[in-house]
């Protein structure tokens, strides 16, 4: 990767790190939703940020009757926004 390249990238990067983080707020829900009846759609509530990258999410899981916690990075819901696939729960 050439310097140019990676000027470009990092500008990207940066960019879909700003619109990620202005959209998703610590503290709130949000309903990732894929279509009807799918198993894959989950109410997540987002517990914080680390590392200003990492967003810590919860989930209730029905059939173990407790909560299941996850770790992912900003890239997977900067893809989930773009896709249309979360909205905030009012």
């Amino acid at each position: 990767m050439d310097k140019e390249q990676k000027e470009q990238w990092e500008k990207e990067y940066d960019k879909a790190m700003d619109k990620t983080m202005s959209s998703i707020i610590p503290g709130k829900k949000y309903r990732l939703f894929y279509n009807e009846g799918n198993r894959n759609n989950k109410l997540m509530h987002i517990i914080t940020i680390v590392d200003d990258e990492y967003f810590v999410w919860k989930e209730w899981w029905r059939k173990k009757q407790r909560w299941l916690y996850h770790v992912e990075h900003f890239w997977s819901f900067f893809y989930y926004l773009e896709d249309d696939k979360m909205a905030e729960v009012k």
